[in-house]
């Protein structure tokens, strides 16, 4: 639009300014960039359209990077060849950059949808041969074959059930690789946008609840997938296995007895279940583990500050947080360690007192009588102040220890306040 109104202004006779004649002189090559300004844009468009809401969270920071880069190109701005030239090539390196990250993230989030959708298609019934027949007549059909009802040369009976179970422990022990997986897949993405490898990142909540959502989606389907597949394979007409009959005086003997059949396929059932039940064990165990370190990093929190009232102000933030009930018995212990180091503190200030009472610290200008009065009374005002914050805690005022740290609390505060009265009395 600016070269055909310069353009325009030329062929009317205008006296143009050096900069406008500039421009038109290098306007083949400006026209040479618009492909290149375009190509721009189309990229652009087409990775915030790829873009999904769970994407965009952890990609803000690259994408307001990739936004500060392009916005000058849409501001009504006096280019100059050099410029252009210099604005091309930075949003294309910042495209590719941009382009390269949004592929590999992309990458392992398909993988992670596989394999997924690889847990949801096991089969936990696995005969070893084609899937039989879930046609319930015997009676042949004029067009098809019979359904096998006979039995022969299948599998005796109690080589199916080990033969079945045998091959649900393969498959089992390939969810739980799968599973096992998916926790380093999430944290190298972690590392890829973030450049940490904790599996803690608040940014990256959005993909833990994702792939926690669809794990959960997916074995619903794949249990109530396997338990069709029983169902059908209990109430089906082709046969699973054989039993062996003896002919006998008055009845047929059945070798296993049909208690017995009954019985082993109620424990091939129960054997379905609790290979299902070790899923939710893993977990169990990854969140122990989780448990268990967040348990010591409280510790150490709180170990680490030295003063009570910050102890008590940070315990009772978490008590407001919903805890789980390991990490709020760890929270219950605290009281006893803030009890403990109000003691420390009690004990801390009676030294204070006893080496500097004679020659306290004293502020820039102020006479010694003066100091003394504002030093004591600051010693005394850390703890006035913690005690009355422990006052309105139920589960500090009734712990055993909180009597031999309030008696000392009330023998060091008398002893600075004495010494307030008699310094402040001398200085008047």
């Amino acid at each position: 639009m600016r070269l055909m109104r310069s353009e325009a202004f030329k062929r009317m006779g205008f006296d143009l300014p050096e900069s406008v004649k500039d421009l038109l002189d290098k306007k083949l090559e400006l026209r040479v960039n618009l492909p290149q300004l375009e190509s721009i844009v189309d990229k652009y468009r087409t990775l915030m359209t790829n873009l999904d809401p769970d994407m965009y969270l952890i990609l803000k920071r690259q994408v307001f990077k990739l936004e500060t880069c392009i916005l000058p190109g849409t501001s009504n701005y006096n280019w100059s060849y050099t410029k252009l030239d210099h604005f091309l090539a930075k949003c294309n390196k910042t495209l590719d950059l941009f382009r390269a990250l949004f592929d590999q993230v992309k990458k392992i989030e398909n993988l992670l949808d596989l394999k997924i959708q690889q847990i949801a298609q096991v089969n936990l019934f696995d005969l070893g041969e084609k899937r039989p027949s879930t046609d319930k007549s015997c009676s042949a059909a004029p067009s098809v074959d019979p359904p096998d009802c006979s039995g022969a040369n299948k599998t005796p009976f109690l080589d199916f059930v080990r033969k079945m179970e045998h091959r649900r422990n393969l498959e089992m022990e390939k969810i739980l690789y799968i599973v096992d997986r998916m926790s380093p897949a999430l944290r190298k993405i972690e590392e890829m946008v973030f450049g940490t490898n904790t599996g803690r990142r608040k940014e990256m909540l959005c993909y833990y609840e994702r792939y926690e959502l669809r794990l959960h989606e997916c074995f619903l389907a794949l249990i109530s997938s396997n338990l069709e597949c029983f169902t059908g394979l209990l109430e089906g007409n082709t046969a699973l296995f054989q039993i062996q009959a003896l002919l006998m005086k008055h009845s047929p003997l059945l070798q296993p007895p049909v208690q017995t059949v009954g019985v082993l396929l109620k424990r091939d059932f129960e054997h379905l279940l609790d290979r299902f039940k070790i899923i939710s064990l893993k977990f169990h165990k990854g969140l122990e583990d989780v448990e268990t370190a967040s348990v010591i990093y409280l510790n150490e929190i709180f170990e680490r500050l030295r003063a009570s009232e910050k102890c008590l102000q940070l315990l009772q933030r978490l008590h407001r947080v919903q805890a789980r009930p390991r990490i709020g018995e760890a929270l219950g212990d605290k009281y006893e360690l803030i009890m403990s180091k109000f003691l420390k503190e009690v004990i801390w200030v009676d030294q204070e007192f006893t080496k500097n009472w004679k020659n306290p610290p004293l502020v820039k200008g102020q006479t010694r009588k003066a100091g003394s009065v504002y030093w004591v009374r600051h010693l005394a005002s850390k703890l006035k102040r913690t005690v009355l914050l422990f006052q309105q805690v139920p589960e500090l005022m009734c712990l055993e220890s909180k009597e031999e740290a309030f008696a000392e609390y009330r023998t060091v505060v008398k002893q600075l306040e004495t010494f307030e009265q008699v310094t402040y009395h001398d200085w008047l």
